[in-house]
């Protein structure tokens, strides 16, 4: 009769057990599988792309972890138009933020207007196993605003030697105008 009881103490033990399986995740739960936040600002200037500008802007982003894993992130960027540098990977602690930034850079030629960029982040290990099959992406889009820009020079210019009083003097001048966009300037 033991091993009778034995038995039926030992399935009650497995049922009850495994009906924790199906029970409700609380929010104390959450957090259980691997994840990452993404959230990237709005670049606070235009991308100035006239000579001598540096034509390029910064984009600072964060990763945050809400897990209990150290989780391994590839960073993907979907520059556009534009060359970008940023981190391809990063790792991020568990219960913890990382910080980074990209640099987008254009041409001298670049039109002027609003450009797409994003910025995809994904879990691809959690504690050091691979789990990007089970894992998505985080995307976030950022404009990138290209300033207009009209820039002009002019040489003036007179021909040598020695002048009198009633002679006629030539003078030559040259304007030379670089823009990122259709436009006509007039001189007096």
């Amino acid at each position: 009769m033991d091993m009778r009881r034995d038995t039926v103490l030992v399935t009650l033990i497995f049922l009850i057990g495994s009906m924790g399986a199906f029970a409700p995740v609380s929010s104390a739960q959450a957090g259980i599988f691997p994840e990452v936040n993404l959230t990237c600002e709005e670049p606070t200037e235009e991308m100035e792309v006239s000579p001598g500008a540096t034509r390029t802007v910064l984009v600072n982003c964060k990763l945050e972890n809400p897990t209990s894993y150290n989780e391994q992130v590839d960073i993907t960027i979907q520059a556009g138009p534009f060359a970008a540098a940023g981190p391809q990977s990063a790792t991020v602690a568990s219960n913890s933020e990382l910080d980074f930034q990209v640099v987008f850079r254009g041409e001298e030629t670049q039109s002027p207007g609003q450009y797409p960029v994003n910025i995809t982040a994904k879990v691809v290990q959690a504690n050091g196993i691979d789990v990007s099959l089970f894992t998505s992406e985080e995307s976030v889009e950022v404009m990138i605003e290209v300033a207009a820009f009209v820039s002009c020079q002019q040489n003036l210019g007179q021909g040598g030697g020695t002048l009198e009083a009633g002679q006629l003097i030539v003078f030559s001048t040259s304007i030379s105008c670089t823009s990122n966009e259709a436009s006509t300037a007039k001189f007096r």
